[in-house]
């Protein structure tokens, strides 16, 4: 059975009083990771820093 679980879902997770949950949220992070490291893969991301009361310009 496969199951879909949103990066949201994980991120609330993180923020609950539970210990179990935030440490549930914790392995399913790490466990993305491996996955996406077993096969060679990246995580690639980019920062915009916005000025305070400007639009943020689309590159």
């Amino acid at each position: 059975m496969l199951t879909e679980v949103k990066g949201s879902d994980i991120l609330q997770m993180t923020r609950k009083d539970s210990r179990d949950r935030r440490r549930q949220a914790k392995l399913m992070r790490y466990a993305i990771l491996d996955l996406i490291g077993g096969y060679g893969g990246q995580i690639v991301g980019r920062i915009w820093v916005k000025e305070k009361g400007k639009p943020l310009k689309s590159p």
